[in-house]
């Protein structure tokens, strides 16, 4: 008993009143509060694309990067390697001057694992097929004058092929193809010279809300085009093997300075 309820017992026994001493039972603990849930991880992306300069050999650059993804697009670079894709001459084909000269049949044929490399470099599990919001195809070429219809084939790989024809000497079709659930998307453009260096793009891209596009560029010129139809572009990330410079039974004839593929973002 306590010295209070002691006290309060004496008074009472003194005043002749009877007394039963009262419990107090402590007030419970606060609950803790709930953690509150973590925050869902962040979607990672990457990009990549693919140089060939022709300085000192036939090989291309594959830089990969790799950071947070939202909304379709990669909101800052965490990461980023580089890794040596192999390429080989297969017949006539030499450096010269920082270009890659193409005669005889010639044509340049290179393997690459995307999905491998970026596994390695980046601990990144990519998709066997992914898909892309846009690609670029970007190169410098002089093809060396001949009787027209003329092909040049610049880029063949299974999922995606580049090339140009010059159907007169004076006038140039440039072709894309992908797999994008359309079939060969071109422009013609007149008064492209052929014989002479022209810097040549094709770009295609999906916004979106869903309009798919397709645009070309020279040098002076440029015309872009809606595709009906068009989808984003699937891409086989697995081991493949790709052409620079021959499609089927054609093949490039001339100079060639640099060629860039550089597709869009993908999300994993």
């Amino acid at each position: 008993m306590s010295y209070v309820a002691r006290l309060m017992l004496l008074v009472a026994i003194v005043c002749g009143l009877t007394f039963t001493p009262v419990h107090v039972t402590p007030a419970a603990a606060a609950a803790p509060e709930a953690a509150a849930p973590d925050a869902a991880a962040p979607e990672i992306g990457y990009l990549w694309n693919l140089n060939f300069a022709f300085d000192s050999d036939f090989n291309g650059i594959l830089t990969i990067d790799v950071g947070p993804w939202e909304n379709g697009n990669l909101t800052a670079v965490k990461e980023t390697s580089v890794s040596r894709v192999e390429c080989r001459p297969v017949g006539d084909v030499t450096l010269s001057g920082g270009d890659a000269v193409f005669a005889n049949g010639g044509y340049l044929t290179c393997s690459m694992d995307l999905a491998t490399i970026v596994r390695q470099n980046h601990g990144l599990h990519i998709d066997a097929v992914d898909d892309y919001g846009s690609i670029v195809m970007q190169t410098r070429i002089n093809p060396v004058a001949g009787p027209t219809p003329l092909a040049a084939p610049l880029f063949t790989h299974p999922d995606g092929s580049y090339g140009v024809t010059y159907p007169a000497t004076y006038a140039v079709d440039m072709e894309q193809r992908l797999w994008n659930g359309v079939g060969v998307m071109s422009q013609n453009f007149v008064g492209v010279t052929l014989g002479n260096w022209e810097e040549v793009e094709f770009y295609y891209g999906c916004s979106n809300a869903g309009p798919c596009t397709a645009a070309f560029q020279t040098s002076a010129m440029s015309a872009n085009q809606p595709v009906v139809g068009g989808t984003r572009v699937n891409w086989s990330t697995g081991p493949v093997t790709f052409d620079i410079g021959r499609d089927g039974g054609d093949t490039f004839v001339g100079s060639m300075s640099y060629l860039i593929v550089d597709p869009g973002n993908s999300a994993h």
